[in-house]
């Protein structure tokens, strides 16, 4: 890419949001990569925008619906278009189901049943 080679370099922020932050600084000052990608989940991207900000790093295919991640910014770029994304674009394009509930009174409350 621009006369460099493309290496994968995988880290396990798992899904927290300070260990987020700790291993997209240890790939950026120690391996010196310069573009973070594939980020999965609103708060770990969003734990990391002010580090990569500030040291200009793009953070490519954040995969989260959160508009607030999927509005422009420079070196910024979020893959996962959000519901009202999509249905704006077309009506007919996502079904939603949810699984069917039943419910049964036990002492005068409504309970869930399995």
């Amino acid at each position: 890419m621009h006369g460099r080679q493309v290496n994968l370099v995988v880290g396990d922020d798992g899904y927290e949001p300070e260990r987020a932050i700790d291993e997209t600084l240890k790939t950026i000052e120690q391996q010196k990569v310069f573009s973070q990608f594939g980020w999965v989940g609103t708060p770990t991207a969003n734990a990391v925008l002010p580090v990569v900000n500030e040291m200009d790093v793009p953070l490519i295919g954040i995969f989260t619906g959160a508009m607030s991640l999927r509005l422009f910014q420079r070196n910024r770029l979020a893959i996962k278009t959000g519901l009202a994304a999509m249905l704006e674009a077309n009506p007919n394009a996502v079904v939603m189901s949810a699984p069917a509930r039943r419910w049964r009174r036990s002492s005068g409350k409504r309970v869930r049943q399995a």
